[in-house]
C-alpha cells in the first residue's frame, strides 16, 4: 500500500509502514505505536485506507486504540460484496456480543409478553 500511495503522488516521507499485525485490531494498535515512535502526536492527522465495506469496523477499532483517524474506503468488486458484508456484520456482532445478546433477550421477552397479552385479551 505504501508503494501504491507513493506511485500516486504521496511523498514517501509522509508514509509509515506497520508490518507486524495479523488482524485489524493489531494493525491499529501497532500503527499507533509506529506513529508515536515517528514523533507523531494526538494532534497529528491520521488516515487509514481499507476496503469500503471494512471502514466502519476499522474506524471503531481505531477509536478503541484512542487513535483519531479518518477512514478511506477503497472500492470492492461487486461479486465480493455479499460475502464481505456478511463477514463484517458477523465481526461487528462478535465485537459487541453482550449488547446483541441483551437486545435479542429483550426482543424475545417482549415478544413472549405481547403473545401472552394477545392470548389473554382474545380469550375474553
Amino acid at each position: 500500500m505504501q508503494r501504491y500511495a507513493i506511485d500516486h503522488g504521496v511523498p514517501e516521507t509522509d508514509t509509515l509502514v506497520e508490518d507486524r499485525s495479523v488482524n485489524t485490531n493489531q494493525n491499529m494498535q501497532f500503527s499507533a505505536q509506529v506513529i508515536q515512535q515517528d514523533g507523531g502526536s494526538k494532534q497529528s492527522k491520521k488516515i487509514f485506507v481499507t476496503n469500503n465495506y471494512h471502514t466502519l469496523r476499522a474506524g471503531i477499532l481505531a477509536h478503541k486504540q484512542k487513535m483519531a483517524a479518518y477512514g478511506l474506503g477503497a472500492p470492492t468488486p461487486f461479486y465480493f460484496l455479499p460475502n464481505a458484508i456478511i463477514r463484517e456484520y458477523l465481526a461487528l456482532f462478535v465485537m459487541h456480543k453482550w449488547f446483541h445478546t441483551v437486545m435479542f433477550g429483550l426482543m424475545f421477552a417482549l415478544s413472549v409478553a405481547l403473545g401472552i397479552v394477545t392470548l389473554i385479551t382474545q380469550g375474553h
